[in-house]
């Protein structure tokens, strides 16, 4: 009888977050505030929105928006039990892993002679994406080596590593992500992750929930470079490679010294 009260106690708290906050209505207006800084007005119209909600693989999208709502941010609706990072690292992954599976079966469909090359472009830039999204995972994940539970949020040197292969990566792939909502709804759920040491932080606020105004603030910012980095061109190959250093660096810190 417990078991089955402390599970109804724990789906009443997962309600809201879900529909409101962190998921739900606040995810759906980060993403839409996130395409119309990086695409523009007409990106973020409901007419663009409504194909690519039709066209996202419900199992990705459904898997990194639970993930969303289930990160420990400070100061909000909490859960009786809270979910440990490397639970959400993971439901993260298997939406990785969604997507990948579903990019394999379309670029396994035989194409037509005039759409073979630019298939196979295609599938070289998304193999970029998803190793870029690979190395943020990497960097998210490597900080619990140097913690001393699955639910702290100090990473201390590492973590701060960690943060910043995030947000290069979010800033690389935020073009992307405004055309993928599968893919915004897990940079935004990575960045949830990685921003532990800010979010964490005492902050003196007068009113308000202050993590809800640092992590938009953050997200802002990440489209705001996007949009700059898309237009200078930066190439994605080099920028992996800093996420990956960076990841490294992370690792090591982890490793070497304490949390």
């Amino acid at each position: 009888m417990n078991d089955l009260a402390g599970f109804s106690e724990w789906t009443l708290a997962l309600l809201p977050r879900l529909f409101l906050y962190p998921g739900g209505l606040w995810l759906l207006a980060v993403l839409v505030g996130l395409r119309f800084i990086v695409a523009g007005r007409r990106a973020a119209s409901p007419h663009a929105l409504q194909p690519d909600l039709l066209r996202a693989d419900l199992p990705s999208m459904a898997t990194a928006w639970v993930a969303v709502a289930l990160l420990p941010l400070p100061g909000e609706n909490s859960l009786p039990f809270p979910t440990d990072r490397l639970a959400l690292v993971g439901l993260l992954a298997i939406s990785l892993a969604f997507d990948r599976l579903r990019e394999l079966r379309i670029t396994t469909e035989p194409p037509r002679r005039q759409e073979h090359q630019e298939t196979a472009k295609s599938f070289i830039v998304l193999n970029y994406e998803r190793f870029v999204e690979i190395a943020i995972l990497t960097a998210v994940i490597v900080p619990i080596a140097g913690l001393s539970t699955l639910l702290d949020a100090n990473g201390g040197l590492s973590g701060w590593l960690s943060l910043l292969a995030v947000l290069l990566g979010m800033i690389t792939l935020a073009r992307q992500a405004a055309n993928d909502l599968t893919l915004a709804v897990r940079l935004v759920g990575w960045l949830g992750l990685a921003a532990a040491p800010i979010l964490a932080y005492n902050w003196s606020l007068v009113t308000g929930h202050w993590s809800l105004a640092v992590y938009t603030a953050l997200i802002i910012a990440v489209g705001i470079a996007g949009r700059r980095v898309a237009a200078s061109r930066i190439k994605l190959d080099w920028s992996m490679v800093a996420v990956w250093s960076l990841a490294s660096l992370s690792l090591l810190a982890a490793l070497l010294g304490p949390a």
